[in-house]
């Protein structure tokens, strides 16, 4: 396993961990660790800016090489969607579009009949950021005794229904072979990040309509969520992306808070009040609507904290994945 007393360039140099850096990293990040033979610890400790702190961008380093590691090894498996063939990134994958929608599978072990978690990363509809959601969460879920698999999914070029198939599919494929991952298909959960959130908020209503019955999960988490299309709050660079030209029409339907029902699964939700990329607005006219339909439900809504932080760690809202696996006791 690589620790941050290994150097960037002991990372880069292995074996394919260049590709793989490349779909489940930003590369942009590494130029800010100018001295790539020091150990990670000491070449990234001068490193703040509003995107990243040094321990941030060391620690995902070396979480990413670690499941690139367990990837190779077979651990866990990569799998293009759809087709459900291994797959391999090259240096010089396109991440458009559908190039880059994959499916990384829990870990094996000799536990059975393990609840399931599909993290889902967040991104805008138009990329897909492992590194700071998916990533931290996957290791984490699996240490509380999940079976947890991470999702990328289409993005911009393409446009809805695209993701929300994707997403419906790995499901159906995760409940199919649970056996398999010695998981147990009647427990499923999702957890989505950002615009992940609204993907996940909006394929546990849309299912049925998109033909997929028996791709429907049982408990839902949501992490600063993208949830409604109203312009007054919406996120519209996530709109625009979905939808290219959005009509009023297909803001009203893909608006979360209006699919809410008395059949809505168990909802877990959570947001900070400083949140400057998705409006916190979000958060709670979706809990206004759960509370209205008697939804199971846990909002929270801490006081500090960027968007895009996965964990939280260092913040006010360092604690809600704690509360999230309380949750899931409840109702998976």
């Amino acid at each position: 396993m690589f620790t941050t007393h290994n150097t960037l360039n002991e990372l880069l140099n292995h074996k394919d961990m260049r590709a793989w850096i490349h779909v489940l990293h930003r590369e942009d990040l590494l130029d800010l660790i100018t001295e790539k033979d020091l150990p990670l610890e000491e070449s990234t400790a001068h490193i703040e800016s509003n995107a990243v702190t040094g321990k941030r961008l060391r620690d995902s380093l070396v979480e990413t090489a670690n499941l690139v590691l367990e990837l190779q090894a077979g651990e866990r498996r990569c799998l293009k969607l759809h087709t459900w063939t291994d797959w391999v990134p090259e240096e010089t994958t396109d991440l458009s579009g559908d190039n880059a929608a994959f499916l990384i599978t829990a870990r094996k072990t000799d536990n059975e009949n393990r609840p399931i978690l599909l993290i889902v990363p967040g991104g805008g509809y138009d990329h897909v950021s492992p590194r700071n959601e998916g990533t931290p969460t996957l290791e984490l879920a699996e240490k509380h005794g999940y079976a947890s698999f991470m999702l990328t999914y289409s993005v911009d070029p393409l446009s809805y229904p695209s993701p929300q198939i994707d997403l419906l599919s790995a499901i159906r494929f995760i409940k199919t072979h649970a056996q398999e991952f010695h998981a147990d298909p009647r427990r499923v959960a999702l957890f989505g990040f950002s615009a992940g959130g609204h993907l996940c908020a909006s394929s546990t209503h849309l299912y049925q309509e998109l033909g997929f019955a028996d791709a429907r999960p049982d408990v839902l988490g949501l992490g600063y969520p993208v949830v409604s299309f109203d312009p007054s709050i919406a996120h519209e660079h996530s709109v625009k992306m979905l939808l290219k030209e959005p009509t009023e029409e297909m803001r009203k339907k893909l608006s979360v808070e209006r699919m809410i029902n008395e059949h809505t699964i168990p909802t877990f939700l959570w947001t900070c009040k400083t949140d400057r990329s998705v409006n916190p607005q979000n958060t709670i006219v979706l809990e206004e609507a759960l509370r209205a339909h008697q939804v199971p439900h846990e909002c929270h809504i801490y006081p500090d904290g960027r968007h895009g932080m996965g964990l939280g760690t260092g913040t006010s809202a360092e604690g809600w994945i704690d509360a999230f696996f309380k949750f899931l006791d409840q109702y998976l």
